[in-house]
């Protein structure tokens, strides 16, 4: 999750999982991430578990108060020590039930432009490792959020949901441009064109979307996104494959290699050939065919 300063990036995530008042990052006015924080969802604790996580591979168990005051920056103290902040949550509500099943962690970034992003290179390399990038854009702010963001996400191999926060403020009493937008997707269709002509890669992005953390508007819809890129993607196998250094497939899958190696044959064995095989189970039956596809009568021709 990576935005410009200010920008919403940890509201988002406070109203995206729906976390308790004593779980939640620290958001507000005056309040940067100073740290990047790794958020893991897990059912096996009933409270949060925080860590200082060290530049020497070590970590430090801190109490989630000291870990909130450290990540807001309220705290003046020599931080070179830390790499990252990790926070161990309690995976109550469905969302981060989710999260913790398919082992699916969350890395919020410090706010881009202010005065933690002084690495532009270290913050590409987190991003780089990342499986999806949502990045936040504030509504009325859309120009600075567009050149601020754009030396970190041009050439991004990875997919990217951009989303437009403080949409409470679309027919607030501030003067801005979107008023003349009376319907939602007018008003993709005015930020679309406004990145557009920021020279953004965003404007190209398909899941372009707008939330206000505050009210809840729209959070029920990222989900929604972020939940059919996880299934697309099986985002859950591939964390699987990472942890044991070994390939998962999907039972389909893996019968119809078996079939392949059997008509195939394999090293010095010869294979079968041409196969047809039905696999019945208990709710489906699968026919896998290993074959050309020729035709194998004279009277028939393929053309």
């Amino acid at each position: 999750l990576i935005g410009r300063y200010s920008h919403g990036k940890t509201a988002l995530v406070n109203a995206l999982f729906e976390l308790d008042d004593e779980f939640k990052l620290p958001e507000g006015e005056s309040i940067v991430t100073s740290k990047v924080t790794r958020v893991e969802f897990n059912h096996d604790i009933a409270t949060p578990r925080c860590f200082k996580c060290l530049i020497d591979d070590t970590k430090k168990q801190v109490e989630i108060e000291e870990l909130k005051l450290s990540v807001s920056g309220k705290v003046m103290t020599d931080d070179s020590s830390i790499n990252f902040y990790e926070m161990k949550l309690p995976a109550k509500k469905q969302f981060a039930k989710i999260f913790a099943d398919k082992k699916i962690n969350l890395i919020d970034m410090p706010g881009l432009g202010g005065v933690y992003t002084r690495d532009t290179a270290k913050t590409r390399k987190y991003i780089e490792n990342c499986d999806l990038l949502l990045v936040t854009i504030k509504l009325l702010d859309i120009d600075n959020a567009a050149s601020t963001l754009e030396p970190y996400i041009n050439s991004l191999s990875i997919p990217i949901i951009p989303v437009l926060t403080f949409l409470d403020e679309w027919k607030s009493e501030k003067d801005n441009q979107f008023k003349v937008c009376k319907e939602y997707v007018n008003l993709i269709n005015k930020a679309r064109e406004l990145l557009r002509l920021s020279n953004s890669s965003l404007a190209n992005c398909l899941d372009l979307i707008a939330v206000s953390a505050p009210r809840n508007e729209g959070i029920v819809a990222l989900r929604e996104n972020l939940l059919n890129f996880i299934t697309k993607q099986n985002l859950a196998i591939k964390k699987i494959e990472n942890e044991i250094d070994q390939i998962i497939l999907p039972t389909p899958h893996a019968v119809l290699k078996a079939v392949e190696l059997l008509s195939k044959g394999y090293l010095g064995e010869k294979g079968l050939g041409e196969i047809v095989i039905i696999d019945i189970g208990g709710a489906t039956t699968d026919v896998y065919s290993i074959c050309s596809g020729s035709p194998k009568r004279a009277d028939v021709i393929l053309k």
